[in-house]
């Protein structure tokens, strides 16, 4: 992981900017309601009298932090520039400069619950350090830990542009050694309009949940709306009720997303955004006169 870059991208005007261009839109804004609610299942499996712990890792600006305010908050992050933004949203919550790939940032056995939901997974210089990142998750968390992992897809990728994503397997077939050859995942670029160059790389999911089942003694692959997948991963077995109940709330709110009146849906999340906008030019851009 190139820290240098990741300073150079997500700089102190990309940490202003970053809710108003990401969180508002209507994808972001399904997508962060069903972590929420994934995180608040999480955190209601944990049985303590003392407050949940939990740590965001890539916790960017914040926002997703600032939804539990009864949680025991710990926030890592590469940037300063989103450091910043982060505190000033969460001014009383324990916000790192760190790398997940950093065994001894966090002393082992330390949270109840740890999640990863803006890819910053995508920026590792190899394969090999999801292991490493993996296995960090698992020591940071105690004896009936559980981690949360939104997965970037190749369906993701190809939706954003607006094209059908092909299918990409996994298990390949037979190399000539009589080994397995197998698409572990891929590489893709993303030059924004403002100049940022990102370079991301990407799991197979297969491959991921083998990766958890390393650690893990309870792996499960989770689809949500609007068009995602999340791992959990648990450290022990856990009640069959409680990855049932995460299914059915995912399940539940793809059904009120597809089965509300698109016009009134569209209107209330255009609303949203346009409020957003309202004021982040207002605050940002005016003050520049």
């Amino acid at each position: 992981m190139n820290t240098k870059d990741i300073h150079l991208i997500y700089d102190a005007q990309y940490g202003i900017e970053y809710n108003n261009r990401f969180h508002d839109y209507d994808e972001w804004i399904i997508r962060t309601d069903a972590h929420t609610k994934i995180i608040e299942n999480l955190h209601a499996n944990v049985v303590k009298d003392t407050p949940v712990r939990w740590l965001d890792v890539a916790c960017g600006t914040g926002y997703l932090l600032s939804r539990f305010p009864d949680s025991e908050r710990v926030g890592l992050d590469l940037s300063p520039g989103m450091i910043v933004q982060a505190r000033k949203q969460n001014p009383t919550v324990t916000i790192i400069e760190g790398n997940y790939l950093n065994t001894n940032a966090f002393e082992k056995g330390s949270f109840d619950v740890i999640s990863e939901t803006g890819w910053g997974h995508t920026y590792v210089d190899s394969f090999e350090q999801w292991d490493v990142m993996v296995k960090n998750f698992h020591g940071w968390l105690n004896e009936n830990g559980s981690c949360f992992i939104t997965l970037a897809t190749l369906n993701n990728v190809y939706r954003w542009a607006g094209k059908k994503a092909p299918k990409l397997p996994y298990f390949v077939g037979q190399d000539f050694g009589g080994g397995q050859i197998r698409i572990s995942g891929f590489e893709w670029t993303w030059k924004e309009g403002g100049g940022y160059f990102h370079r991301m790389r990407v799991p197979n999911p297969k491959e991921f949940k083998e990766l958890f089942d390393r650690y893990f003694d309870e792996v499960h692959l989770v689809q949500y709306p609007p068009d995602f997948l999340g791992i959990i991963g648990f450290k022990q077995k856990q009640d069959p009720a409680v990855i049932e109940q995460i299914i059915a709330d995912m399940k539940k709110l793809n059904k009120e997303t597809t089965e509300a009146k698109p016009e009134s849906v569209d209107k209330s999340l255009s609303f949203r955004k346009f409020l957003s906008k309202v004021k982040y030019f207002v605050k940002y851009k005016v003050s520049q006169w």
